[in-house]
């Protein structure tokens, strides 16, 4: 929620966004591995989804730190990494229009304009 151009510290903002290629989010106010993780509880509950490393899961996350965690979604393969209030997806293989349309599923579902 914005307040007369004052960002609300629990926003989830979408900084750049590529379609087929790259999401960028931004969590004022608030550490982005909480988001990455929650973003990858919701994607790991559709079917076809693999995570290989297990070292995103709480309590310690510390892959999605830098390093980034790379998943395989149907057709598409991402990674997702945190820096900060810094929140990185980008695809890595696969088709960029499906990539597209999960991009568009996650800011609909965790982001603001």
């Amino acid at each position: 929620m914005r307040l007369i151009g004052v960002i609300v510290a629990d926003e989830v903002l979408v900084e750049d966004w590529t379609p087929g290629r790259r999401l960028w989010l931004k969590t004022p106010g608030r550490y982005s591995m909480d988001v990455a993780v929650e973003i990858l509880q919701w994607v790991e509950s559709f079917d076809g989804v693999s995570i290989p490393d297990a070292g995103w899961t709480p309590p310690g996350c510390g892959s999605l730190v830098e390093k980034g965690v790379k998943v395989r979604f149907g057709t598409i393969q991402f990674s997702i990494m945190c820096s900060y209030d810094d929140l990185f997806i980008n695809r890595l293989a696969g088709d960029d229009r499906k990539f597209t349309i999960l991009g568009e599923a996650i800011q609909q579902t965790f982001a603001r304009s």
